[in-house]
């Protein structure tokens, strides 16, 4: 069994509880940037103390355990400069609902000053009544006298309105009171910089009409009359940075949306350039994920170029820039509802790196760079408006998985989204078809027995009667073609598809879970006989038990025919319906679980050649049953326990021959918010205990192997719970494997040495592969060499003439898996 992780997973820290923001600051003055992040504890309804945790880097690049400082309720926003002029790094915290635990909207808010020692430590927080709710906050010297200032966004007494205001410092930690600078419409966000090259300090801000405002400052605290500029949907925040290289500071923006309803599922991120003189060109817009708030700024790539990272719902964001003002595709990492962004170099291997809160596990996560602006996490491919089922095959014949996702809804419509795979486990922008009202459920197969993979789709509909099933017809080349007629499913609420050929006439046949039949039926399996030109016969359901769910296809009871499993979540059974050969199937065997099971998942767990089910269950546990080959189950003795388990796939992961479970969750053993458990087969009908993945919320899970490594990666679906795309988890154990030969053709007689080399797939793992190499002619076992340095070689000068097939077989070791080249064709000539 393998020792290290399978799946990659960032260093995390734990923090105070739900961190809303992180900075990474030098506080102790040893040259190490340090964590620190706001947090308040919410066991109090709504809103509960509140702290400034400190985190204090070590040479390694590790962070010793935090420390807590009490602040007010709701602490959210955070600044740090020296404001008592000591030489020591202090901060500032804004506390939303100040003393106030109701938290109403408009209630005073207060700022904790926690002036620092120096060393690491901070004295006790002294705060400040504001008089009203704030929820911005920024520090800059906006009357030149090097004390440093605070502007912030201030809620009148009911918060209609808004003002941003000024709070001077006076240089020994205190602030002078509030002043009011500009008042109207609701302003969302506040940067600051010197826009027009004056040497004076000016802000940006941005407001609910989609407006980012410039005022220019007069270096006195007052400011010149605001002027606004669009700034893309629903602007939240901004910051300032020089994009082109030409010295003036230009305006990066943080829209929650891209589109005036928020339908499409992307959010934006809109870049002003500076004209030089404080006035702005016209903003343009970089998709990003929906509801991006949270901006930092920083030369990622070290190409001497600026570029954002981000946080939005459920995950980071970074876009790249050229330097001459524009942005690249973002690229996205999956977190665990990320508040906050701080990027700083936190391992001194002089590339930048990220610092994300994770605001429901209560941490802070750090994501190293490699330098080439890629940082080491999961990545999250974005797949539309809440993404639900979706399937892994190769729709374009290159060789490589493509992933087709059901959407929700995309422009007004239900959607099936096509991303094409480029082999190494990325995925490209998705290409959107319209399908039925709110798709849940996809299967693929060829139904029209052209060679090329074709969709069918269920549509879960609008109401109990618009249920519908849509035909894609496969064009091979990833795009489809909707059939014109849609069939209907003669139930309400169709939800899984399994595709087979249920009457055994090599024509593709499929069945839908209903989770209600007609005519008053609590609900049945409809199976369409196809025709093989994708074109399908009526319809003949058959009776479950009540809200069928999840489905499966297996011979469940060894007679050759394919059987039907089905998860009944209303009426805690499970069923199985026995295949006649011939398109029927039997009236339904029950099976109670008692663990009201959605979803279902079918493998040999204990190699006895009969199939078992294993079903997980909102009682934190995975049920486990054993098959008697008849179509009914026993128990197993053990139930692998997982916390709030969402959905299952079974495959084995790590190459023992054993069935393993994949199953990701709402929450995680410990209570933290959603990811995935990896639980290893033992072969017997048992399991070890679950390993544990961070990620944002999961909905759907497919295993499959992304990058062509020979081991199985994980695919998890995250847009009703967090974000809208899908998140990839590439096996660690996986390797490339790469045989040449000295001298090919070659003549009978001659020496000719096979050299192999084996690669970690994952090369972030640090890992080298270890053990032995087994070189076959053929089905001949001709040596079995020791890898040294990842590279064994055989040298032999006895293969006879003619044609060989000679194949490299990587035997695994504690950390990767096994795996093969293909066949290396050596000729011997005489």
């Amino acid at each position: 069994t393998s020792r290290s992780p399978f799946f990659f997973q960032p260093s995390s820290y734990p923090t105070g509880p739900e961190p809303a923001v992180t900075l990474a600051v030098d506080v102790n003055g040893d040259g190490r940037p340090d964590l620190i992040t706001s947090d308040f504890d919410d066991a109090t309804y709504p809103v509960g103390q509140g702290y400034v945790s400190v985190l204090i880097a070590n040479a390694d690049g590790s962070f010793q355990p935090h420390i807590d400082y009490p602040v007010g309720l709701g602490p959210d926003q955070m600044v740090t400069a020296d404001f008592n002029r000591d030489g020591a790094t202090d901060i500032v915290v804004l506390n939303l609902c100040g003393t106030d635990s109701s938290c109403l909207s408009g209630v005073p808010s207060t700022l904790s000053i926690l002036l620092g020692n120096g060393d690491g430590t901070f004295q006790p927080s002294i705060d400040v009544s504001t008089g009203n709710q704030l929820y911005a906050l920024i520090s800059d010297d906006f009357n030149r006298d090097s004390k440093p200032d605070l502007a912030s966004i201030q809620c009148s007494s009911d918060c209609t309105s808004a003002a941003v205001i000024l709070l001077l410092g006076v240089g020994d930690g205190t602030f002078q009171s509030p002043l009011s600078i500009v008042s109207g419409t609701e302003p969302t966000g506040i940067g600051s910089g010197d826009f027009n090259k004056d040497q004076l300090a000016d802000l940006a801000v941005t407001d609910d009409l989609g407006t980012v405002g410039v005022l220019l400052g007069n270096g006195d605290g007052t400011f010149k009359p605001q002027v606004s500029c669009p700034a893309g949907m629903y602007p939240l925040n901004v910051r300032a940075g020089d994009f082109n290289n030409d010295g003036s500071l230009d305006l990066v923006v943080a829209d929650e949306c891209d589109d005036p309803l928020c339908e499409l599922g992307d959010g934006a991120i809109s870049l002003l350039v500076n004209k030089g003189n404080g006035t702005f060109q016209a903003a343009t817009s970089y998709l990003a994920p929906l509801d991006v708030h949270s901006l930092t700024l920083g030369d990622l790539n070290r190409d001497g170029n600026l570029d954002v990272a981000a946080a939005a719902d459920g995950e980071e964001t970074t876009l790249l820039g050229d330097g001459q003002g524009h942005l690249g595709q973002h690229t996205d990492y999956a977190g665990v509802y990320p508040a906050n962004v701080a990027v700083a170099d936190l391992n001194a291997d002089g590339i930048l790196d990220l610092g994300i809160s994770n605001v429901f596990n209560s941490e802070v996560a750090v994501l190293h760079g490699r330098g080439d602006g890629v940082f080491d996490a999961v990545r999250v491919y974005q797949a539309g408006n809440v993404p639900q089922t979706f399937v892994v095959a190769d729709f374009n014949g290159d060789g490589k998985l493509d992933v087709t996702v059901t959407n929700e809804q995309y422009d007004g419509y239900g959607a099936v989204g096509v991303l094409l795979g480029d082999g190494h486990g990325g995925f490209g922008n998705p290409a959107f078809m319209v399908a039925g009202d709110y798709p849940t459920g996809i299967v693929t197969g060829d139904f029209n027995r052209d060679g090329k993979l074709d969709l069918i789709v269920s549509n879960f509909g609008l109401t109990y009667t618009d249920a519908t099933l849509s035909v894609f017809l496969g064009n091979g080349d990833g795009t489809f073609r909707l059939q014109p007629t849609s069939l209907y499913p003669n139930g309400y609420y169709p939800t899984e598809l399994v595709a087979g050929d249920f009457n055994r006439d090599g024509k593709l046949d499929f069945a839908v879970t209903n989770q209600q039949g007609g005519s008053g039926q609590i609900g049945n399996v409809t199976v369409f006989m196809g025709n093989g030109d994708g074109t399908f016969r009526s319809g003949i359901s058959y009776l479950t038990e009540n809200t069928p769910s999840g489905m499966v296809q297996a011979d469940f009871n060894n007679d050759g025919r394919v059987d039907l499993g089905v998860a009944n979540a209303r009426s805690d059974t499970i069923s199985i319906l026995l295949g006649n050969g011939d398109g029927s199937f039997q009236t339904h065997l029950d099976t109670e679980v008692y663990i009201t099971p959605y979803t279902l998942a079918t493998g040999d767990f204990n190699h006895d050649g009969k199939p078992d089910v294993a079903v997980p269950s909102y009682e934190n546990q995975v049920l486990v049953l054993l098959g008697n080959g008849d179509g009914t189950f026993i128990r197993s003795l053990q139930s692998p326990q997982v916390n709030t388990p969402s959905g299952i796939a079974v495959g084995d992961f790590n190459q023992d021959g054993n069935d393993d479970l994949l199953v990701n969750s709402f929450f995680n053993q410990v209570g933290e918010k959603g990811g995935i458990s990896l639980i290893l087969g033992n072969g017997d009908g048992t399991f070890s205990l679950p390993r544990y993945y961070k990620a944002a919320n999961s909905g759907y899970i497919v295993p499959a192997d992304l990058n062509r490594d020979n081991s199985l990666d994980a695919i998890i679906s995250s847009g009703v719970y967090g974000n809208n795309g899908l998140a990839v988890f590439l096996n660690e154990h996986g390797t490339f494997l790469r045989t040449s030969s000295s001298q090919n053709p070659s003549s009978f007689g001659q020496p000719v040495s096979f050299t192999t080399s084996v690669f970690a797939s994952y090369q972030q793992s640090g890992l080298l592969p270890t053990g032995s190499v087994r070189f076959r002619d053929g089905g001949t076992l001709l040596a079995t060499v020791p890898l040294i340095d990842g590279s064994a070689s055989y040298t032999t000068s006895t293969l006879s003439v003619g044609s060989h097939s000679i194949k490299a077989e990587y035997a695994g070791d504690q950390n990767f898996n096994r795996n093969r080249t293909k066949p290396l064709v050596q000729t011997v000539t005489p």
